[in-house]
């Protein structure tokens, strides 16, 4: 009887400790990429697996499942060590609207954050009359047609000096003037991971996204949470890095599941800080970073 609870034990161990290894395999296949999504949530379960074998005297077990859990765990570090930054230069708010909502609420909040840029996903005919309504404020928009669920757009405060779109590939972008120079504002949508289309659709936009004029910026709903293979290779197209912090940006099922999948990226060498804002009617929250160029 002992052999078959040990039989059993093991499988529930290692059952956890490779649905978390798993999702490090994200370059070799995107199914790893999505497997990798719930990260610390198989975190979570191998912190499980772990109290109970401790609690049988399986100390073996333990080991093995104490070892994987201190490994990933300082591995996991660097994604949320959120840096101090007191003031910025470039204020980018970024926000997927939910292509139901009229938008109402972004004006207002846009103003008393004092954003200079911002990014938005799913726009369409119900959210646009609220753009257009803050041209005042933000005179420089882009808005780029995506199918199903609206279209991605850029505002800015400060002049454009050019543009793009990648119609139908959730992409757009914005090159302003602001007072530190010219940078490239990117504005991203992508798909779900696999089993659905987001590495067709980043194989697509790789090349657009290493050929823009940098220093880039790079704003947007990734459908990918930070530590992905997807979010590695935007980052080593456009020269930039993620702001650090696990920002849990959308909620599932009345909050059982959470996932940080908003995010911007900064160029390699400065610092930037962000911090999750309200939903403005939304199904995500608002995600406001701050940058501070060099």
């Amino acid at each position: 009887m002992k052999r078959i609870i040990d039989f059993g034990l093991w499988g529930v161990v290692a059952a956890a400790i490779g649905f978390l290894l798993a999702g490090y395999l994200g370059a070799l296949h995107p199914a790893f990429d999505s497997v990798g999504v719930f990260r610390l949530y198989a975190l979570g379960a191998v912190l499980m697996a772990l109290l109970m074998v401790v609690a049988l005297r399986r100390w073996r077990m333990a080991l093995v499942s104490g070892a994987v859990l201190l490994l990933v765990g300082t591995l996991m570090v660097p994604y949320g060590n959120a840096p101090t930054l007191e003031q910025g230069d470039l204020r980018v708010m970024q926000s997927n609207l939910l292509f139901l909502n009229s938008a109402r609420e972004l004006g207002p909040y846009a103003r008393q954050a004092a954003a200079d840029v911002i990014t938005l996903q799913e726009v369409t005919h119900r959210s646009q009359p609220s753009l257009q309504a803050m041209r005042k404020d933000y005179p420089h928009q882009i808005f780029c047609g995506f199918a199903s669920v609206g279209g991605v757009a850029i505002l800015s405060k400060y002049p454009a000096l050019s543009s793009g779109c990648e119609r139908g590939e959730g992409m757009a972008w914005l090159r302003i003037e602001t007072p530190r120079g010219p940078f490239t504002i990117v504005v991203l949508h992508l798909h779900w991971p696999w089993p659905y289309q987001q590495a067709e659709q980043l194989a697509k936009l790789i090349p657009q996204l290493e050929s823009l004029p940098r220093p880039i910026v790079v704003a947007g709903d990734f459908n990918m949470v930070p530590w992905s293979n997807t979010v590695q290779r935007i980052e080593a197209a456009t020269d930039t890095q993620i702001i650090p912090g696990i920002r849990f940006s959308l909620n599932l099922y009345e909050g059982v599941v959470r996932l940080p999948i908003d995010h911007v990226l900064i160029p390699k060498g400065t610092v930037g800080r962000a911090e999750i804002g309200p939903q403005l009617g939304s199904d995500h929250q608002s995600v406001l970073a701050q940058i501070a160029f060099e």
